[in-house]
């Protein structure tokens, strides 16, 4: 079997510091609303796409696609680590946000505990494709 579209890890390196301003790209407003929205709620589902895709590997018995799944959920645990750099420095200036942060995790462990690992997959999937494409009509 030929992996045609193997996915690659991605070494990003985004840089936060206290300075960094809620509108942190003056240029593209809106663009910039949309990621700082998306860091408020990645961490929360980037943590149920691995959780869930970590509980499915032992169940795959075509080993590429095991180990595709685990380049993923490094992939998204890398994600995740940049989202919450920059969430620390939004939450440094508005501390309010910290509740939507706190309910957005509780969303998805309840989510997680209240649902099936066929459900999660296909959430996991539905919501990876659409990012892309959302990205670029923004």
């Amino acid at each position: 079997m030929v992996d045609v579209n193997p996915l690659k890890i991605r070494n990003i390196d985004f840089q936060f510091d206290a300075d960094t301003p809620y509108y942190w790209n003056p240029k593209h407003i809106y663009w910039g609303n949309f990621v700082n929205f998306v860091t408020l709620v990645a961490p929360g589902f980037e943590k149920y796409f691995i959780k869930a895709i970590r509980s499915a590997i032992p169940l795959i018995n075509n080993p590429l696609v095991a180990e595709e799944a685990d380049k993923f959920c490094r992939q998204e645990a890398q994600h995740s680590r940049h989202h919450i750099a920059h969430l620390k420095v939004l939450l440094n200036r508005y501390p309010g946000l910290e509740q939507v942060f706190d309910d957005v995790n509780r969303s998805y462990a309840a989510l997680y505990q209240n649902h099936s690992m066929h459900f999660h997959l296909g959430y996991a999937a539905v919501v990876e494709l659409c990012f892309g494409p959302l990205a670029k009509f923004i």
